[in-house]
């Protein structure tokens, strides 16, 4: 087993990657409601709302439009997360389709412009890349 650093280029959503990755976290949620009605209860997951999210933040670069145009609020796409890089047999995580949730960037007068945001993740599958 071996300890690694995420990838600078390790998560892409809708085919951009997003690059100087600084952080990025997965966080999962079991929405669910408990109905009682004539001493039974029932419990459900509420349909239509994501099972996981995905958090990223970034460092930007001087050119990044691509970036900062592909990642709004309400844009929808496929999710792909190497966290230690593409080689052959590294973590693999995916999703088929992400919605935005939500997004922002910073540009301070003394530091680094960055930006952060939340993907919620319709599906997700974890296995070994092939690469």
């Amino acid at each position: 087993m071996a300890k690694f650093k995420l990838a600078a280029d390790a998560l892409t959503f809708g085919g951009t990657t997003l690059t100087c990755l600084q952080s990025v976290d997965i966080s999962a949620d079991a929405s669910a409601i408990e109905i009682e009605c004539a001493g039974a209860t029932a419990k459900e997951k509420l349909a239509g709302l994501p099972s996981y999210t995905l958090n990223f933040s970034g460092a930007l670069e001087t050119d990044d439009v691509t970036l900062l145009n592909a990642i709004q609020p309400n844009d929808t796409g496929a999710v792909t997360l190497d966290p230690a890089g593409k080689a052959a047999t590294t973590i693999d995580i995916s999703s088929t389709n992400g919605t935005v949730t939500s997004f922002s960037v910073s540009f301070p007068a003394n530091g680094f412009a960055v930006y952060s945001g939340s993907i919620g993740l319709d599906d997700f599958t974890v296995a070994a890349n092939s690469a």
